[in-house]
């Protein structure tokens, strides 16, 4: 069995199927040249992980930070300045799409009042409302100085007396 550079790689890895794995154990143990090319594989792995941190490690040094972003600063800002004003008009609509909304819930109560006004009541007299007859029979009985009553039918489909009396 012929083993390369790439098959000791796998080997550490354990990237072979079992059967292989103990196969190249073997022949590790038997052939000194193996051995050594696994050990230099071995070696460089460590090496090159500890450059690796070393690299990250590395701080470069602050005038030369300050010439390479301050290019990309000024461009981050700009795009910063951009999302920001593309938010305020995601606000702006959210809001207005709940005005919109809200103003259309409550049209239905403003336009019912609208299409049953009291429009024969005068503003500078008091008005008074019954939801039953009887209670307006007897306030009419009483008070000699009102109006005829008007008949409404308020939300609840019931129906709602309205009479103008004048102010004492």
């Amino acid at each position: 069995m012929k083993i390369d550079t790439s098959i000791l790689i796998r080997f550490i890895n354990n990237d072979l199927p079992a059967k292989k794995m103990e196969e190249i154990k073997v022949l590790i143990k038997k052939n000194n040249q193996i051995k050594l090319r696994l050990e230099e594989i071995k070696n460089f792995k460590k090496t090159f992980k500890k450059g690796i941190k070393r690299i990250e490690n590395t701080k470069i040094p602050g005038h030369l930070e300050k010439q390479i972003s301050t290019p990309n600063n000024q461009f981050n800002k700009e795009k910063a300045t951009k999302k920001t004003f593309r938010n305020f008009y995601k606000i702006a609509a959210g809001i207005l799409i709940i005005f919109t909304f809200g103003s259309i819930i409550t049209l239905p109560n403003k336009t019912y009042l609208s299409q049953n006004s009291l429009s024969k009541i005068k503003k500078n007299n008091q008005v008074h409302i019954f939801y039953k007859e009887k209670t307006l029979d007897d306030f009419l009985s009483k008070n000699n100085n009102c109006s005829k009553p008007e008949e409404f039918i308020d939300e609840n489909n019931k129906k709602v007396f309205a009479v103008s009396c004048k102010k004492n």
